[in-house]
């Protein structure tokens, strides 16, 4: 199986003295794989570097899969306000399997602006699981979700996504309580992965 190879990556905002790297370090691929680190540590650089939103400045990356999806808290904020829940879920009508949590059957008839924070969050999750991927990167996913729902997602990622060969990357800050979930936990501090479980 393939890691992701980083090799001496480093890269530094413009307006901001916080820099990542120099980093080198090998991501397994269809595993699900944690980021974990206060708010400011690199993680969410680091997954934007993946999903090339941003460009190190230097560094190289290999074994990058071709079809990478980045979702964040504006990402879960992107629906069509003129559509009801119902009707964002049929646009995964594509999917060999349709998996619509039951959270959600409540609000089939609500528009996204009606929805709470969490239940916006679901929906755009849901939503979600009709695109093609190869490597997610999800970025704070279970903010505004309670622990049931999230174990839930959890044992959704890694009993249906990983048996397809997707590869799955959660950051997240506050997630103590389910770290057994995860295959690989990469640790942040100050730009740098100190540690790795």
């Amino acid at each position: 199986m393939k890691n992701i190879i980083i090799s001496d990556l480093y890269y530094k905002y413009d307006d901001s003295s916080f820099k990542l790297g120099p980093l080198n370090e090998q991501i397994p691929l269809h595993k699900l794989v944690l980021f974990k680190g206060h708010n400011g540590s690199g993680k969410s650089t680091l997954g934007k570097i993946l999903a090339n939103d941003f460009k190190p400045i230097k560094g190289t990356i290999k074994n990058l899969p071709s079809k990478v999806f980045y979702y964040n808290q504006d990402t879960s904020n992107t629906t069509f306000e003129n559509l009801k829940v119902k009707e964002h879920l049929q646009l995964i009508d594509s999917l060999k399997e349709k998996f619509v949590f039951a959270e959600l059957i409540p609000l089939f008839n609500k528009y996204p602006d009606e929805l709470s924070g969490g239940e916006k969050q679901l929906l755009g999750f849901n939503t979600m699981l009709g695109m093609e991927f190869d490597l997610i990167i999800f970025d704070e996913l279970f903010n505004h979700l309670d622990f049931a729902v999230t174990k839930k997602i959890l044992f959704y990622l890694k009993d249906e996504l990983l048996k397809n060969n997707k590869s799955i990357i959660i950051i997240a800050h506050n997630i103590e309580q389910y770290l057994e979930f995860f295959d690989v936990i990469f640790e942040f501090k100050d730009g740098i992965i100190y540690n790795e479980k």
